[in-house]
């Protein structure tokens, strides 16, 4: 996961308005699971060039739920601190896109 994230990171700053790598990226940091300000701000940096990015959004509104805070948020444009999400998600609706169970 490391080496993924570090060569989605290369590919973003060689081409910042390119979403593709962009989404991947915040799926690698959600589940690298180590930096819950860069998996925010990545996906926020999603919606800036997406805002109608559904699995971003969904994303974004589960980090925020996990991170103790308004989903309503996900709209405001701040990046937290750095917490580890709760682990009491359980139901389906609660999970990443993209993560496995």
């Amino acid at each position: 996961v490391a080496a993924a994230r570090r060569t989605l990171e290369g590919v973003v700053a060689q081409d910042p308005d390119a979403l593709a790598p962009r989404v991947l990226l915040s799926q690698v940091l959600l589940q690298e699971g180590r930096d819950w300000v860069a998996a925010e701000r990545s996906l926020r940096e999603v919606l800036k060039l997406d805002p109608h990015h559904a699995e971003t959004r969904h994303n974004l509104r589960v980090l925020l739920r996990r991170l103790g805070r308004d989903a309503n948020s996900a709209e405001d444009g701040k990046v937290s601190a750095s917490k580890p999400p709760a682990e009491h998600a359980g139901r389906r609706r609660d999970r990443l896109v993209g993560q496995s169970r």
